[in-house]
């Protein structure tokens, strides 16, 4: 389950689809309050104030001193924009609230940032797995055979030792036993051995050679 959540793609994937809906709906809901004129204007100045500080903090490190190497592009720009935005409306609706609007503020300003940040990283497909976004190596180790006469640790095997005692089974056939002769024919005769007549004798050798 680990590796499955660490190889989750954040470019294109459900995780980055889940943030920026959920994202939505948390704009939503705070910008959603009983329409008052002191309402409106504290929700405007939420989200004024939070593009205008990501509008300088864009300045500031591209512009002034050029952090980057480079521009960045129109929709990375907005992205960074609107980023800033919905965090300036939840911290407005910090005060004079309930404490359950206050806690989902809390959370959407959590929520806003992390889709942001996905965003810009899949608009340069920086990072395409949740394991390269955080830097954790998610491989398997590659299992190579052991080398002969080596043992898990590396360090080399002791030989086998042979049995000391070895069975060694001989026997020699039989040859002619007799010849005879007779008055009109000759008659040959041959021994064979019986069964369990051959013998079964050790034959020792030195455990060490």
């Amino acid at each position: 389950m680990y590796d499955s959540l660490l190889a989750l793609n954040i470019v294109r994937g459900p995780i980055i689809i889940t943030f920026a809906v959920l994202s939505l709906a948390a704009a939503l809901y705070l910008l959603l309050r009983r329409p008052t004129r002191r309402w409106i204007v504290t929700a405007a100045s939420g989200l004024l104030g939070g593009a205008a500080a990501g509008a300088l903090t864009l300045y500031i490190t591209v512009t002034a001193l050029n952090l980057f190497g480079t521009k960045l592009s129109p929709l990375v720009i907005t992205t960074i924009i609107l980023t800033f935005a919905g965090v300036g409306l939840a911290l407005v609706n910090l005060w004079s609230s309930r404490w359950w609007r206050k806690l989902i503020a809390v959370a959407a300003i959590a929520v806003f940032i992390v889709t942001g940040t996905l965003g810009v990283n899949a608009i340069y497909g920086l990072n395409k797995t949740v394991a390269a976004f955080f830097g954790v190596t998610n491989e398997k180790p590659l299992v190579l055979p052991l080398p002969a006469g080596q043992d898990a640790a590396g360090s080399p095997r002791p030989p086998t030792p042979r049995p000391a005692c070895l069975p060694q089974v001989s026997w020699a056939p039989s040859t002619f036993r007799t010849l005879s002769q007779g008055s009109s024919r000759a008659q040959v005769s041959l021994t064979f051995p019986l069964p369990g007549s051959s013998r079964t004798r050790p034959h020792c050798r030195s455990s060490s050679s």
